[in-house]
């Protein structure tokens, strides 16, 4: 699409994250339902606390069973996003989810969370 900076470019990932685990399809497909099986029992305490909090814990549900979709029914998960410039693994639409939605439940930990911030004083020190 852009010549030396963004391509699509196909690649079937049979592992994690940069082809990590390689062939690892029903270790992923069980990690996975299992995520899924834990958000359904904990939704009644996870949302509704905070707009950063849902939206983190939609988008890494979504790019988790995005990527689940694939390795059931083709065995891997389809990879096409690929950055040249910057030499950077080619990944998929499903992965930015994932990580967008880790970034956010990690923003809610850090700055939202009220449960951490009463285990720390009012100088930010731990008490």
């Amino acid at each position: 699409l852009l010549k030396g900076i963004f391509h699509l470019t196909y690649v079937e990932n049979r592992g994690a994250a940069f082809g990590m685990l390689q062939n690892g399809r029903v270790f992923f497909i069980v990690i996975t339902l299992l995520l899924l099986a834990a958000t359904i029992y904990f939704a009644p305490r996870i949302f509704g606390k905070s707009k950063v909090l849902d939206f983190g814990a939609v988008f890494v549900l979504a790019g988790a069973m995005g990527n689940l979709v694939d390795r059931i029914f083709r065995g891997f998960v389809v990879d096409m996003l690929d950055f040249c410039l910057i030499d950077f693994p080619v990944f998929n639409v499903a992965d930015i989810f994932v990580c967008v939605g880790a970034f956010l439940i990690c923003i809610y930990i850090l700055f939202f969370d009220e449960s951490s911030k009463k285990k720390k004083g009012t100088d930010g020190n731990d008490l």
